[in-house]
């Protein structure tokens, strides 16, 4: 198996799981992200906001 397939499955394993804390690791902490929205609006983040993204997810669900 692929170094890939395995930090993907192991994503997968943990998002799954709706395992923040597991999530964390698989998150780079120099992350620099960007998401363009449904109104082309941009906006721009980093590893604390795609955690606490992540969190609310959970949490919602």
């Amino acid at each position: 198996m692929s170094g890939f397939q395995e930090f993907l499955d192991g994503f997968l394993t943990s998002w799954r799981k709706s395992s923040i804390d597991e999530l964390k690791g698989y998150i780079s902490e120099s992350l620099l992200a960007r998401e363009v929205t449904s109104q082309s609006e941009i906006y721009d983040f980093g590893y604390e906001e795609s955690i606490q993204g992540w969190e609310r997810a959970f949490n919602a669900f």
